[in-house]
């Protein structure tokens, strides 16, 4: 749990900040602290910092199963002469090149049945990423309620931390392709939320979400009046059934931002280009933020985006078929080493549990790393539920999922039987108590409860430098 700002802000004064971990990971020389802002501070430095120093213990030759990239010919559009992707002068226009926003929303009325007015519903943005911040920006408030599925993408997490918002994790399970959320928290995280997030095809356990799931999620957001964010990046990516827009729906358009990209679906990840729509009352003040922030996206990026949109579909479902076989192949080749999960319903990810050795998600992809120099996703940084799971991409190319799934086997098998069952409860997530949450008090006042806790952060008394 993030340590509250009136906390570190004492912490500072008093010269003890250095001494935490997510201090320490922001900044190793302290006394620049009082020029950091307030968000700064509270951002989630810690895991961060975790992840980059995770991948960074990568050695040349590594396969890398961690992130999901994609790089089939098949996906990506044809690429157009350098004249001709940079023919226009001058800077682009902040909501993206008509002829995109067009596009898009022509691509929006035909695959997903969302009517939007391209001339002011339609934004074209850095990618997704940069979409939840403009969105956050845009609609949260520090101590509003941001509810998200456990687990789902970590950025999700990360900015309502940025923000100070508080996250209402709502459980999850994948049942033969499908995100079952629990029924019971669904309905109580929804109560005074301001923001309800939903990933489908989801990212890190590729299930998908059914109409009537998302029947019932728009339920109670209008019930509560609470905003819908619903990220489709893997819609391309479907198995079973076909891919639902909630913003579809009836009565959906009214309170639903929709967030998609071509970084996955035509794999041009490296050209950071995606859209946001929604209806012309949300997209205004969203435009606002983006022309202060990031007032464009590169006229390359957006030809390239364009000519995705106008190519032939026929190779791209080559490529969907193909990572529809690596997905039955992997699912096989992991339920023979002893790694049972879910088969996923979209996207091209595996979500393999892996508390009955004992280790977090964390722990077995830094051993894995160390002992095969095999690249995977720990869970830790998608929800409390995934400290016990990793996350493996299957959108590395066939030679290279086969070399990582054999290197993966040599270790599960290095790894012996199951841990004790000591060891077991040590490795999984840690049972979250319920904690009476006091208001925090105002900046430069402190309740004893709280200076007790600033405390706890000390180094036990042997262990500190005297005076």
């Amino acid at each position: 749990m993030p340590i509250p700002l009136p906390i570190i802000k004492f912490l500072i004064r008093t010269g003890i900040a250095q001494r935490i971990p997510a201090v320490r990971a922001l900044v190793p020389d302290p006394s620049y602290l009082r020029f950091y802002s307030d968000r700064i501070l509270m951002a989630p430095n810690e895991p961060v910092a975790a992840m980059n120093t995770y991948l960074g213990r990568a050695l040349p030759g590594a396969v890398d199963l961690s992130l999901g990239a994609p790089s089939e010919a098949g996906l990506r559009p044809p690429l157009a002469p350098a004249t001709e992707l940079h023919a226009a002068d001058g800077y682009p226009p902040a909501a993206g090149i008509v002829e995109l926003r067009q596009a898009v929303a022509a691509k929006l009325a035909q695959n997903n049945r969302i009517e939007v007015a391209a001339a002011d519903e339609v934004a074209i943005v850095n990618g997704v990423s940069q979409a939840i911040h403009i969105v956050f920006d845009t609609f949260v408030n520090p101590g509003d309620k941001i509810v998200l599925l456990d687990p789902t993408f970590l950025v999700y997490a990360w900015a309502a931390q940025y923000h100070r918002a508080r996250v209402a994790w709502v459980p999850s399970r994948v049942e033969q392709g499908w995100t079952r959320p629990d029924a019971h928290r669904l309905e109580r995280a929804m109560r005074r939320a301001r923001v309800v997030v939903v990933n489908s095809p989801s990212n890190p356990t590729g299930g998908v979400l059914e109409g009537a799931t998302l029947e019932r999620v728009l339920g109670l957001a209008k019930r509560h009046d609470v905003l819908v964010v619903s990220d489709e990046v893997y819609e391309r990516f479907v198995y079973q059934g076909t891919h639902a827009s909630i913003a579809a729906l009836p009565g959906g358009r009214e309170r639903t931002i929709t967030l998609n990209s071509f970084s996955k679906s035509h794999a041009m990840a490296g050209c950071r280009v995606g859209y946001i729509a929604a209806n012309r009352y949300l997209m205004r003040p969203m435009m606002a933020h983006q022309f202060i922030a990031t007032p464009f996206v590169s006229h390359a990026s957006q030809r390239m985006a364009l000519a995705a949109l106008a190519a032939p579909p026929d190779p791209a479902r080559l490529v969907v078929a193909e990572y529809e076989a690596r997905r039955g192949w992997l699912h096989a080749e992991l339920g023979r080493m002893g790694l049972e999960s879910a088969l996923p319903g979209g996207a091209f990810y595996a979500w393999v549990p892996v508390r009955r050795f004992g280790m977090t998600g964390l722990e077995f992809a830094t051993r894995l790393l160390d002992a095969e120099n095999v690249l995977i996703m720990p869970g830790d940084f998608f929800g409390p539920s995934g400290a016990g799971h990793i996350r493996i991409s299957y959108a590395a190319p066939r030679e290279r999922l086969e070399e990582g799934a054999g290197r993966l086997a040599r270790f599960v098998a290095s790894l012996g039987g199951p841990a004790p069952a000591a060891a077991r409860r040590h490795g999984a997530h840690p049972r979250r108590e319920r904690v009476r949450r006091r208001a925090a008090p105002p900046c430069g006042r402190l309740s004893l409860p709280q200076i007790r806790q600033a405390m706890a952060y000390l180094p036990p008394s042997h262990e500190r430098p005297f005076r």
